[in-house]
């Protein structure tokens, strides 16, 4: 089973993702700490995790799934929009064209598939956090626009492969699908 959970920036999104979550879990963490505030919210993250009821088990993952990874009853992938940002990163270096904008979508999905096909041989329940960029202003710089474009479209070809997508604001999640 496949759950798609997005929604804003802080919109609660991955608090609702982790409380769908009972028992065990294998959290699989996108994140990279390059600088304080990123260190910042992980380091959040974590100490929700912990003063939780479930068992938590923690995977790195920034831009290749593990194909040896082991999951727990539920696994939660938090989260596409940041694991899409390292993909971007590493493909483009910066260099965006209509090609390699199509290359980062491609390889994300591709990434996905596999992580679901994990899931399904442990009999996990996956559950991915992403990003909805498409809300807000149209970002100012091409870079952000192009991250806008590339999100969107990896957001619209998970959520056609999830069994159920959840849209969450101000903390509260309203099921699409």
């Amino acid at each position: 089973m496949l759950t798609l959970v997005g929604g804003g920036s802080r919109s609660g999104k991955s608090v609702y993702a982790e409380n769908l979550i009972k028992n065990s879990a294998t959290y699989i963490a996108t994140g990279i700490g390059f600088d304080t505030e990123m260190k910042n919210r992980i380091k959040k993250h974590r100490e929700r995790r912990e003063n939780s009821n479930v068992d938590w088990t923690t995977v790195e993952c920034q831009y290749k799934i593990d194909e040896g990874i082991s999951l727990k009853e539920y696994a939660l992938f938090d989260s596409l929009g940041v694991f899409t940002s390292n993909v971007m990163y590493e493909i483009t270096k910066d260099e965006l064209t209509k090609e390699t904008k199509e290359k980062t979508v491609e390889v994300v999905v591709s990434e996905i598939e596999k992580l679901v096909k994990i899931a399904k041989k442990f009999n996990s329940k996956l559950i991915i956090v992403t990003d909805e960029t498409g809300l807000g202003v149209i970002p100012e710089n091409k870079v952000a626009r192009d991250y806008r474009d590339i999100l969107g479209s990896v957001n619209q070809r998970v959520a056609k492969m999830a069994d159920e997508v959840y849209f969450v604001a101000m903390g509260i999640g309203v099921k699409l699908k």
